[in-house]
């Protein structure tokens, strides 16, 4: 389609109707480097396709990080939740928001990593998708909100706010915001 048409994905998806309405299917059978493959950022590192498509942009990261009790770091040592009798509540002991906070960096530098890997496997057209759900506009106003507050004179995010958005669509907004069609 994207070779005989310079249309978009709407166009594409128009397109796979007409050929369902009008019984012009093709056969299932196609040649290893004229079809569709699906993979995981982690295992498209070094592969190249025409046509690139990141799904899932408006899901957040994986926090699994902020649940744990225990963390181990080379540095601080142990950081710990404890149980509080009076409170009857966890409690944080003084290392943690510290091993907290180098986590939640690691974690966003290799998201950064993974995402910079998705991005430069398309040689001719990446397609970014982000789904809209009922809290899309909060989303996205929360967003704009939190851009705005760490926006650098330059433009570009601030280093240490980029690590606290929850998702690929808080880095990516503000360039969407700042181009032309955006």
């Amino acid at each position: 389609y994207f070779s005989e048409a310079a249309g978009d994905l709407s166009g594409f998806v128009s397109h796979l109707n007409y050929m369902e309405a009008n019984a012009n299917t093709t056969s299932a059978l196609v040649a290893e480097n004229n079809a569709v493959h699906f993979t995981t950022m982690h295992k498209s590192k070094g592969l190249q396709f025409p046509i690139t498509v990141i799904i899932g942009a408006a899901n957040n990261f994986s926090n699994i990080e902020s649940k744990q009790t225990l963390y181990f770091n080379e540095k601080l040592g142990i950081s710990f939740k404890y149980i509080d009798d009076e409170q009857n509540k966890k409690l944080p002991c003084f290392t943690m928001p510290i091993t907290e906070n180098i986590l939640a960096k690691k974690r966003a530098d290799e998201e950064m990593r993974l995402l910079y890997v998705a991005m430069t496997r398309a040689e001719e057209r990446l397609v970014i998708m982000a789904g809209v759900g009922a809290n899309f506009d909060a989303k996205v106003g929360s967003t704009v909100k939190y851009i705005a507050e760490n926006l650098q004179d330059d433009g570009s995010m601030a280093p240490l706010a980029a690590q606290e958005v929850s998702g690929i669509f808080g880095w990516l907004l503000p360039v969407v915001l700042q181009t032309p069609a955006g």
